[in-house]
């Protein structure tokens, strides 16, 4: 059995669907009695998932919410956790990640987390601009991020490049994306990060006093019933019915083959290398909300209104397969590196 005691904790979606992709692939390292998996409720669909590979002990009944660092340090002594897996979240709406990031510091446990994107590099910082929620491991996708966190204060020795094993799998999916229906249409949602409000940036009146969604509905070039609406797990405010919502499962969603309309969010870029087609809204409108963008280039991207619907009905009128980039490769052997060091190094040296 092993020696370690792994506390592994999920929270935001994104970050979650990337370390289960991780364990997935390193199930003999963690599947033992000493594990502990904790969810938020933002991705309990996560442990469905996992169940089929893991010990029903290792998980916990507990929905995780508004946890404070008393709250983890005392879950952490009563485990006799000695290490610490978890994702990186936002800590504006629930602070529970970076709380239990906090709490392993102060008990000097050792920790690993992954930055799943580009963007929210603020979220390893506090209010103050303070960098507090960084972990003793961190792995990042690709150079860049690598850069960019090092000149933001990061110590560039406990940065590890992991790649992206979720994105990368996705890529090697076979294409048998299925038409619902023709000529249809998914607007990818992505919320007001900027101010903290979190309203869809698709509902915003900005568009000489309509929404984008409300001028979409307005058009009589589309058919707005073949449109759907998916929204951001942490969107606040609802349309008003104006457009069908996209409930279909995170999974069930990339199987379906439909034009992607969005900004800069990661399901659209996922989307693309699923085979969709993808139409990127880079209006000036939306530059104000717009921060640390996907740094490869990817989809059909549109500057107006009018070259959107163009650009609609021309992806609706082209039946030529979608032949996405590979832009992430061997995640596994560098991820093994990563693990490695993870579970059979002494990393309090370096807390």
């Amino acid at each position: 059995m092993s020696s370690k005691k792994y506390l592994i904790y999920f929270q935001d979606l994104g970050g979650s669907r990337y370390l289960e992709s991780v364990l997935n692939e390193f199930v003999g390292v963690f599947n033992h009695s000493d594990t502990h998996f904790f969810f938020h409720k933002l991705s309990y669909s996560i442990k469905e998932n996992l169940k089929s590979k893991f010990h029903e002990s290792n998980f916990e009944n507990n929905e995780i919410k508004d946890l404070t660092k008393q709250d983890w340090i005392k879950i952490l002594k009563y485990k006799g956790i000695t290490n610490v897996v978890c994702t990186l979240s936002s800590n504006y709406l629930d602070i529970s990640n970076s709380e239990l990031i906090s709490a392993s510091k102060e008990l000097l446990i050792p920790t690993l987390s992954f930055m799943d994107h580009w963007k929210g590099f603020n979220r390893l910082y506090d209010k103050n601009g303070k960098l507090k929620f960084d972990t003793t491991l961190l792995g990042v996708i690709d150079e860049t991020s690598k850069k960019i966190l090092a000149e933001m204060g990061c110590n560039p020795d406990s940065i590890r490049i992991a790649g992206n094993l979720h994105l990368e799998n996705l890529t090697k999916r076979k294409s048998n994306l299925i038409q619902l229906k023709p000529n249809s249409a998914v607007i990818i949602s992505q919320p007001d990060n900027i101010s903290k409000s979190f309203k869809s940036l698709f509902n915003l009146k900005i568009f000489k006093g309509v929404s984008l969604i409300e001028f979409l509905v307005s058009q009589n070039r589309i058919d707005i019933a073949n449109f759907t609406y998916r929204p951001h797990p942490k969107e606040a405010q609802t349309l008003n019915n104006l457009i069908s919502i996209d409930n279909l499962s995170y999974s069930n969603s990339l199987d379906i083959s439909r034009v992607c309309i969005g900004i800069n969010s990661m399901l659209l870029f996922e989307n693309y290398l699923v085979g969709n087609p993808v139409i990127k809204l880079e209006f000036e409108e939306f530059k104000g909300y717009e921060v640390d963008p996907i740094p490869y280039s990817f989809g059909k991207s549109v500057s107006n209104l009018d070259d959107l619907l163009i650009q609609i009905e021309n992806e609706f009128n082209n039946s030529t397969p979608i032949k996405p980039i590979n832009f992430f490769t061997n995640s596994i052997k560098s991820l093994e590196g990563i693990i490695e060091e993870f579970t059979s190094t002494n990393l309090q040296r370096i807390i």
